[in-house]
């Protein structure tokens, strides 16, 4: 299960220090005081450069494993999910191919 977490707190000293790629060169975010970042700084989609991607990764709890062929097999179970095999893939009821049976 996925779970989304928007109240994760980001230490000043991290904010400050991050970085953004724009137009070729990195840029810092903008302050309108010491410790109040200006709305309009992160009004666009922005690239971190990588050291500022990995402060913020830091933060971050271990990921989880996926499981995915337990997912599979759940996904499977489904009514009305598994509609025809078509080769060695099984297809939706829109022609989607939902999984190679043969990674099961």
């Amino acid at each position: 299960m996925v779970v989304a977490d928007f109240d994760r707190t980001v230490p000043l000293a991290v904010v400050q220090a991050l970085r953004f790629v724009s137009s070729g060169e990195t840029k810092p975010l903008k302050f309108q005081a010491d410790d109040l970042i200006d709305r309009q700084t992160l009004r666009g989609v922005c690239e971190l450069t990588a050291e500022s991607a990995a402060r913020l990764d830091a933060l971050l709890p271990p990921l989880q494993p996926l499981h995915l062929a337990e997912r599979r097999v759940l996904l499977l179970a489904l009514p009305g999910v598994f509609v025809k095999r078509k080769g060695d893939h099984l297809i939706n009821e829109k022609g989607t191919s939902l999984v190679n049976p043969s990674k099961l």
